[in-house]
């Protein structure tokens, strides 16, 4: 739940999805954005909420990412790693 939302976590499926992540850039972050939506079928976030998504506690999305990544058959660690720290948060 996302604000008293119900979220549903889905697989990329655009090859428009997919390129985003060419530049290795907040992976983590652009999955969150291309794959969680609510119950209606309108995306959660868009990728001009990814700096306020990165400065949010990783305790309150961490579970989310996990689901995503999980969806997406991607190593949660991995994608952790290769999206930047963010001194503070947690």
């Amino acid at each position: 739940m996302l604000g008293g939302h119900t979220l549903i976590v889905r697989e990329l499926e655009t090859a428009a999805d997919v390129a985003a992540f060419q530049d290795g850039a907040d992976g983590a972050y652009k999955l969150l954005v291309r794959c969680t939506f609510f119950e209606d079928g309108s995306p959660a976030f868009a990728d001009e909420n990814i700096d306020a998504i990165k400065h949010a506690s990783k305790r309150k999305i961490v579970s989310l990412i996990a689901a995503v990544t999980r969806v997406n058959g991607f190593d949660i660690e991995e994608n952790v790693k290769n999206s930047a720290a963010v001194p503070g948060s947690g």
